[in-house]
């Protein structure tokens, strides 16, 4: 699916610069063999050159992808460990605070989390708290505590601060996300309803040019797979439920 979408992406990019380029030389110099190349030649640099910068932000994208999937899942990861895992983990961070809090047992640390804490350390002056991620009223709250300094930590701080301080450990594989993308998220993905508008315009545009091309069938071949594909994907009901 991925290698058809791109065939078609390259083909419209081609021939609406072909369109443009050659209208306008043709225009200009009235010489139908030469405005022809010409076209040709400005249509193929220019969708190479759009090509290969889609392809520079597409690769660009993908790494920010992994990098993503990877804080996400040392953060699950650090969620499923022991409490003695988590303060190995953390140990290069811990230095500076009275009192060190491991608030793993949340997904989310909330201001009554924050409360219990204070009461259970309410001696100390500055305390860290290490959790998987927190209610941003929280930061509101705390800043405004008197003589008290309390110090949050998400799992992406944590990451980003052990990273920084070259001590990000391996940790066990207790949560392994779905590596691959299947065959039925591409599928559902490619034949929801809201693609069916794209899929048409194609279609229109290679059954127009099939009207004015001498050798035509392919395009004919092309408008009938979009006009059938996008049909299908407003009718049918597999990959357009929607749960209430």
């Amino acid at each position: 699916m991925k290698h058809i979408t791109n065939l078609i992406r390259h083909t419209l990019t081609f021939f609406i610069f072909f369109f443009l380029s050659f209208m306008w030389i043709q225009y200009y110099q009235r010489q139908y063999i030469q405005s022809l190349l010409l076209a040709i030649f400005i249509s193929i640099t220019l969708t190479i050159f759009i090509s290969l910068l889609q392809n520079k932000k597409s690769k660009k994208y993908r790494q920010l992808k992994i990098k993503e999937n990877e804080v996400e899942q040392f953060g699950k990861n650090l969620l499923l460990c022991s409490d003695e895992e988590i303060i190995k983990i953390c140990e290069p961070l811990a230095q500076g605070s009275d009192h060190y809090e491991y608030a793993f047992h949340t997904f989310s640390v909330t201001p009554n989390d924050i409360l219990f804490i204070l009461h259970q350390h309410h001696t100390q002056q500055k305390i860290t708290i290490f959790c998987y991620q927190y209610d941003k009223t929280i930061l509101d709250f705390v800043k405004h505590i008197a003589n008290k300094t309390i110090i949050l930590y998400h799992y992406q701080d944590i990451y980003t601060l052990l990273c920084n301080l070259q001590k990000l450990p391996t940790l066990p594989t207790y949560y392994q996300p779905e590596k691959h993308t299947t065959i039925k998220q591409i599928l559902s993905t490619a034949c929801k309803k809201e693609k069916a508008k794209s899929y048409f315009l194609s279609g229109l545009f290679f059954g127009i040019g099939s009207l004015f091309i001498r050798y035509n069938i392919y395009y004919m071949v092309m408008s009938t797979l979009l006009f059938l594909l996008a049909l299908y994907a407003l009718c049918n009901k597999k990959y357009n439920d929607t749960k209430p």
